[in-house]
């Protein structure tokens, strides 16, 4: 398409050129210029290197296998091969001795068939996500900050542990036996409490939802009324006792529920590390790098290896303009390789004296990948953040 539009400017009239133009943005732009640029392009030194993202990265790896630490000659995985591969180290990573069994078991158990098989493949999306944070935090330190994250700084056993210390349980079954003798409202909130009861001695897993159950109605909304006026009159104290173990309940079915959510993270992590592991191994064997390889050893070699500044000098001798498409679905880690590139155009007066460009376009409103770590509000912040840059350079 780009040789084809200005082929057609060479021969079109005057007129229909300039409308053609205007319909571009560009009112009264020069028609001779415009005409030149398909000669332009024909005659570029090497022909005109137009590349995705990933392309470029293959290109730059292979370019730098040394400085990018991947093997020279390496093959890329297409989609169709990495999702086999990755079938692969799914069965790998559990049929391994080190498998993360329990964390497997933990979904397993409230997850079936499809539900399950699209969590794994969520996971897979997402787990160079989990390495990165791992790394970040720190293989000591990582399950304590997911932990941290929910407010959950304790495991469900210590909890409970520290709840028992500040109940009265036989006061508890008394009160329970008290709604015993009453009506059938009565005794449907002395079966609530027993089950409570039951929860705190023997099924600490099962709390959470019991003391849902005791201190919410149907609604889902905190419980006004306990006990029956005959029950109320018969034991004055029962209904400020119920009511104030309502309210520690709901307390507890919180902190419990935050405890439950930190530690489905934890267990997701460790799955994720896992398929990971053995969807690295399986790459290696096979001495590929798939996509998501591509983006990541370039943004090392551009920003953290110790050739980064000798390989950005080589490129800015090459390279002249960025263009970004569906900019609302691009990824944090391909923002991040980016702007390493883009630095370059703003870093004195470069190796090439000529105009450069970076031109993105994209509506946030858009964005359909976020399961694959797209933030729309990644390319806001960018366009804010190039626009002061650009203005900026021009001072």
């Amino acid at each position: 398409r780009l040789f084809d539009r200005p082929g057609g400017w060479c021969v079109a009239d005057d007129a229909k050129l300039a409308a053609e133009l205007e319909r571009l943005g560009a009112p009264g732009a020069d028609l001779g210029k415009a005409r030149a640029l398909f000669a332009q392009a024909l005659e570029t030194p090497g022909g005109l290197k137009i590349q995705t993202i990933h392309a470029f990265c293959e290109r730059l790896l292979a370019r730098f296998p040394i400085e990018a630490g991947v093997p020279p000659g390496f093959d890329i995985a297409d989609e169709a091969r990495a999702a086999t591969l990755l079938g692969d180290a799914r069965a790998s990573a559990a049929l391994a001795s080190d498998a993360p069994r329990e964390a497997f078991r933990r979904f397993a158990a409230r997850l079936h068939g499809e539900g399950l098989e699209a969590f794994l493949d969520r996971l897979a999306w997402r787990r160079s996500d989990f390495r990165r944070f791992a790394e970040r935090e720190g293989p000591l330190f990582a399950d304590q900050s997911l932990r941290d994250r929910h407010e959950a700084r304790q495991g469900v056993e210590d909890y409970v542990r520290g709840l028992r210390a500040r109940i009265d349980v036989t006061a508890l079954r008394d009160t329970a036996a008290k709604l015993g003798e009453g009506s059938k409202q009565d005794q449907d909130c002395g079966a609530r409490l027993y089950r409570v009861i039951e929860a705190f001695e023997q099924k600490p897993n099962d709390l959470a939802a019991a003391c849902g159950a005791f201190g919410l109605n149907s609604k889902d909304e905190p419980r006004d009324k306990f006990a029956t006026a005959k029950t109320k009159a018969a034991f004055p104290l029962i209904e400020q006792q119920l009511a104030s173990f309502a309210a520690l309940c709901l307390d507890a079915r919180e902190s419990l529920n935050a405890i439950e959510r930190a530690e489905d993270a934890i267990a997701a992590m460790a799955l994720a590390l896992k398929l990971d592991q053995s969807y690295t191994d399986a790459k290696a064997r096979s001495g590929v790098l798939d996509f998501d390889d591509l983006i990541e050893h370039a943004q090392t070699l551009l920003q953290r290896s110790e050739a980064a500044p000798w390989v950005l000098y080589k490129l800015d001798g090459g390279l002249d303009h960025i263009l970004i498409d569906e900019g609302q679905d691009t990824s944090p880690a391909q923002w991040d390789l980016i702007t390493p590139l883009q630095d370059e155009f703003f870093s004195g007066i470069g190796v090439r004296d000529r105009p450069r460009t970076v031109f993105a376009v994209g509506d946030p409103k858009q964005s359909i990948y976020a399961f694959q770590g797209a933030d729309p509000k990644r390319f806001l912040n960018e366009t804010q953040a190039l626009d002061k840059r650009a203005r900026r350079a021009k001072q």
